[in-house]
């Protein structure tokens, strides 16, 4: 994957993630000089595509448990060589709590430098491969390939389409891991705000928003049982979870919000029902009848709902500010 700024532009900087039995490595591939092959070089934006993935990795709450050299030299050596010592801080390290990530950047990057050289010595090659070696729970059961594109790509330039599954599928992990937490230590757990119903424009394009917090949030709060039958997730997930799935009993087509008022956890068999049974409508209101968290949304006509469409529409293609 190549690294994106969060101003949407492709870095010259490639990573790729290893899982292993002890976490996920982030490996970052070296800079080259320049070759036939690469007339400016390779990996030319090593150092800030290092930078900005340190900083994503802070926000989604990862620890750092070291960085080693990764280089076909260094891979010669025992593990325990390879390692870095940061001179300015020390591993494990909470990454969210790093007020100064360019000077954690700028500490490895001495560190890499000084690597496999005779004390003393001046110089160094300051861009070679390296592995971040991360404990990141919430990470565990996401799949690399969604990790990867997630760490690809600033929070700012979300995917065409608007609503980006990659994106929302680590929020759900990290929120989820985030909330079993605060449960083991009896500390308080905060609802969600969650966002408005109705469609959104990029583009051409129009999709139905949705917050990875408040999918989290009431799969927690189900406590591993379907909200409308009762019965307990008919599996659980490699991550250990319950599958249950969230429905929005207000249909987001319809105008219902994406919060956690407007939202239940259901198993597979009940989502089903809540969707095609001809007796859904009476479901859908024996819910809002028993479960207290929710409202009932009044249903936006179709018409209303195109007049939101096309407002939508006319304001992504503005060329003034709304």
């Amino acid at each position: 994957m190549k690294v994106t700024d969060d101003q949407g532009h492709e870095l010259d900087a490639h990573f790729t993630l290893e899982r292993l039995a002890r976490g996920i490595d982030l490996i970052v591939a070296s800079r080259g000089g320049a070759g036939k092959a690469t007339p400016v070089g390779r990996n030319i934006d090593y150092e800030k595509g290092v930078e900005i993935l340190l900083a994503r990795l802070a926000q989604r709450r990862a620890v750092l448990d070291g960085v080693s050299v990764d280089s076909a030299v260094a891979r010669r050596l025992p593990p325990g060589v390879r390692r870095l010592a940061a001179q300015g801080f020390q591993f494990p390290l909470e990454l969210s709590a790093v007020t100064q990530i360019r000077a954690l950047r700028l500490d490895i990057r001495r560190s890499v430098v000084a690597f496999g050289q005779p004390e003393g010595a001046i110089g160094g090659n300051p861009t070679k491969r390296l592995r971040l070696h991360l404990d990141w729970p919430a990470a565990a059961s996401v799949p690399l390939e969604v990790l990867e594109a997630d760490l690809a790509r600033s929070e700012s330039v979300p995917a065409a389409g608007g609503f980006d599954p990659v994106v929302v599928a680590v929020q759900v992990a990290a929120a989820i891991n985030e909330l079993r937490v605060r449960t083991a230590q009896n500390l308080p757990i905060s609802q969600p705000v969650g966002g408005p119903g109705g469609v959104k424009a990029r583009g051409e394009t129009f999709y139905y928003p949705r917050k990875g917090d408040v999918i989290a949030w009431v799969l927690h709060a189900a406590g591993g049982h379907c909200e409308i039958c009762s019965d307990a997730a008919p599996f659980l997930k490699s991550d250990g979870e319950p599958y249950l799935e969230v429905h929005h009993v207000r249909h987001l087509a319809d105008g219902g919000p994406d919060q956690i008022d407007n939202a239940v956890a259901a198993c597979p068999n009940c989502h089903r029902r809540l969707h095609f049974a001809a007796d859904r409508e009476a479901l859908r209101l024996a819910l809002v009848a028993r479960i207290p968290r929710l409202v009932d949304y009044p249903k936006v006509g179709v018409i209303d709902l195109l007049a939101v469409t096309l407002e939508a529409h006319r304001v992504a293609h503005s060329p003034y500010p709304p």
